[in-house]
């Protein structure tokens, strides 16, 4: 089936770069009704595809579905936990808290730190990320405090009055719940 698909998209002009493919198997169990996928397969089949352009046979790696390859600067994975994209934001996430915390910058840095850096980064990439809301808690708890503190606020500041609008009395920041969200409904609307 590979190799057909190979061939149908050479033929119509395009072509498959084989040294970046790999294969998942994807092997379902039901449970009550409800398709689940399964963990570990035991197969020991190779995919082995020829080049219709150069004529030259290359083995396809198999892969499993919770290893994690980074495609456009997301690290994703077919099982849908998102486990390494999201210790990928942590770490990110610690690392510039604390770069930002080390830094002498006045106290609008802070703010400009986490809005025009940080919320930029994550706007790129949140339209595709899967991540659940206490994950964007955990991911967003390591960023929050060191740029707040920067920027002369406590770091404990209730995040009701960060997030909240100034109108009744918040600080107006921006909550990467609603930038995921927000993006996600752009790209859905944009297709």
């Amino acid at each position: 089936m590979g190799q057909l698909w190979e061939k149908l998209l050479y033929i119509t002009g395009g072509r498959l770069e084989l040294s970046k493919c790999f294969w998942v198997p994807v092997t379902w169990k039901w449970k009550k009704g409800k398709p689940f996928m399964v963990k570990k397969q035991q197969r020991g089949k190779e995919l082995v595809l020829e080049e219709s352009e150069t004529k030259d046979t290359i083995l396809i790696p198999r892969k499993t579905g919770s290893n994690v390859e980074k495609r456009l600067g997301v690290y994703s994975s077919c099982d849908g936990t998102w486990s390494g994209e999201f210790k990928n934001w942590i770490s990110f996430s610690i690392k510039f808290g604390s770069i930002v915390k080390s830094s002498n910058f006045g106290r609008m840095s802070g703010y400009l730190a986490y809005h025009s850096m940080w919320i930029a980064k994550f706007r790129y990439s949140a339209s595709v990320i899967g991540f659940s809301s206490p994950q964007l808690d955990k991911i967003q708890q390591k960023i929050i405090g060191p740029c707040l503190s920067v920027a002369g606020y406590c770091s404990k500041l209730p995040r009701a009055v960060v997030y909240g609008p100034s109108t009744y009395g918040g600080i107006a920041w921006t909550n990467i719940k609603v930038v995921s969200i927000f993006e996600k409904l752009k790209m859905l609307i944009g297709s």
